[in-house]
């Protein structure tokens, strides 16, 4: 039997995932960090659009990350029949193409979830921004924040903001039932 849900509920996660490879000519490939890895090594990266809600997750669409040296070859472009008129994007650039193209696919949804890798990115967020789009992100501790539209200065880092937040205005959220609890 499976679980009635009701599409909209959940959210778009937008992240970046690496494949390890070996050799050079796979389109892509390059030494590059990876999170599967764990550290940098001879990959492909895919950036990732997947939606997500308590009973299900599925994805809705990926892209090929092309690393900068791949765009400026165009020699070893032409080689992999990667089209010459491709720009080189960067990560967080192709997950604001692939949210515009879900919501293009009218891919309901809350908000856009990603984790500090583009959390941390003020293009990324400013993106967010720029299509209105609500989200979550995270940020790493050193990262500057503000709980004012104009930033003042100096703005604290994210975890001197946290340690003045009184530990009783803190709640616990649980997204599902996960494998590990």
């Amino acid at each position: 039997m499976v679980a009635e849900t009701t599409l909209g509920e959940g959210v778009l996660v937008l992240d970046d995932t690496g494949f390890p490879r070996q050799g050079k000519t796979s389109v892509g490939v390059a030494h590059q960090y990876s999170g599967t890895l764990g550290q940098v090594g001879h990959c492909q990266i895919a950036v990732t659009c997947c939606y997500s809600d308590p009973q299900v997750t599925w994805p809705v669409a990926v892209r090929l990350y092309l690393p900068r040296a791949w765009v400026e070859d165009p020699e070893r472009r032409r080689r992999a029949r990667v089209p010459a008129e491709l720009p080189f994007q960067t990560m967080p650039e192709l997950a604001l193409a692939l949210l515009d193209q879900a919501r293009a696919w009218g891919v309901p949804h809350r908000c856009v979830v990603a984790d500090a890798d583009y959390g941390d990115n003020p293009n990324f967020l400013a993106g967010l921004e720029a299509r209105r789009a609500r989200y979550v992100v995270g940020v790493r501790a050193d990262f500057r924040v503000s709980d004012e539209r104009a930033a003042t200065s100096p703005m604290p880092r994210a975890d001197e903001r946290l340690q003045a937040v009184p530990r009783a205005q803190w709640r616990t959220v649980y997204w599902r039932q996960g494998t590990k609890g």
